[in-house]
């Protein structure tokens, strides 16, 4: 394996070990609620990004206080980090439903090759990341909303699925 896919496997873990980002609290607040972070006020997308994603999948990277360029870059990071494995996880649920994969038969392969591919297509995805909002809390915590369309799963999907079917085809023979 290449350096560079081990260190995406890594990202995608990471993210997925993180989690999708609510508020620091841990606590999603409800209806009319307001979202406080940090103990001030924060813009309700830093506790409900899936709220405001408008066509999109997107999530929060969050950098404690530090240097304003190492702090926004790594802001970003950690926004793409979670945005990784929510690609993933969008991918590979657009996966299966298109190609409806159910086969007791090769499961192994068929769900080796669902994330090789979702791996593939979260690495082209996430080059078409971008931050939508940022918000800095009293503590100098950064705060980024970084999305991706949905669209461009649906378009770099719609591309693999030919090649995606013979890979089916020829694992369940």
């Amino acid at each position: 394996m290449g350096k560079s896919f081990k260190k995406l496997v890594g990202i995608i873990a990471v993210g997925i070990a993180v989690g999708v980002v609510g508020c620091s609290s841990g606590k999603e607040p409800k209806q009319g609620e307001k979202c406080v972070v940090e103990g001030e006020e924060a813009p309700q997308w830093v506790c409900q990004p899936e709220k405001f994603n408008r066509g999109m999948i997107v999530a929060v990277g969050i950098a404690e206080e530090m240097p304003p360029s190492i702090q926004l870059t790594q802001a970003e990071a950690d926004g793409r980090n979670r945005l990784a494995s929510q690609i993933a996880t969008e991918v590979k649920r657009e996966i299966r439903r298109y190609q409806g994969v159910t086969t007791p038969e090769g499961e192994n392969e068929v769900n080796q090759q669902l994330e090789d591919i979702s791996i593939q297509l979260s690495r082209v995805l996430l080059r078409g990341s971008r931050p939508l909002a940022q918000w800095r809390s009293e503590n100098r915590s950064l705060y980024i909303l970084i999305g991706v369309p949905k669209s461009r799963v649906q378009t770099l999907l719609k591309r693999h699925l030919k090649d995606l079917d013979l890979k089916f085809r020829e694992l369940e023979k």
